[in-house]
């Protein structure tokens, strides 16, 4: 099929700096593992696969309107990712947004569950907005040191088990 995108043929090409497909369906995994200059990125694909824009080190901002759930690893060590929108995603897998330095600030609006470690060294994450948030696993914000002093919004009963978001194993 056409609309489903396994593996971007010049993915470790020096010269990919943006990419916009409004008509893929599904992005597989790591397809553009390790795109060294990639930029940004706007795709309405619903299934995005684990690792796929792992070790993007220029990746700066991502529109992923359909995608379901930010996948294992999706973003793992983009340590220049600035901007994530995914309005409809409902799980943030582990290790999600590992090592995402850049990243400040996170709205998921519909997320219900964000699993271990998945924003472990968000350096300087200071603000995350996830109220529909339901289950968080231990270690989800390890390693966010201004994140531990600012605000989390979040129901209440969630928030009851915060100090478990920041510890590891």
């Amino acid at each position: 099929d056409h609309r489903d995108l396994h593996s971007f043929p010049t993915r470790r090409s020096s010269d990919l700096a943006h990419v916009s497909m409004p008509v893929v369906e599904s992005v597989g995994e790591k397809a553009f593992y390790g795109c060294s200059s990639l930029r940004s990125v706007s795709l309405d694909a619903r299934d995005v696969g684990p690792r796929a824009f792992c070790q993007c080190a220029q990746l700066r901002v991502v529109a992923l309107p359909r995608a379901s759930k930010a996948s294992r690893q999706i973003f793992d060590n983009c340590r220049m990712l600035e901007s994530v929108s995914m309005p409809v995603a409902t799980r943030v897998c582990a290790w999600a947004f590992y090592g995402c330095a850049s990243l400040t600030a996170v709205s998921l609006p519909v997320v219900e569950r964000v699993e271990e470690d998945a924003f472990y060294d968000c350096a300087n994450l200071e603000t995350v907005s996830l109220p529909r948030l339901e289950f968080v696993e231990k270690g989800a914000f390890a390693a966010c040191p201004r994140l531990w002093r600012t605000r989390f919004f979040a129901p209440d009963h969630v928030k009851k088990t915060l100090p478990a978001w920041f510890r590891g194993f």
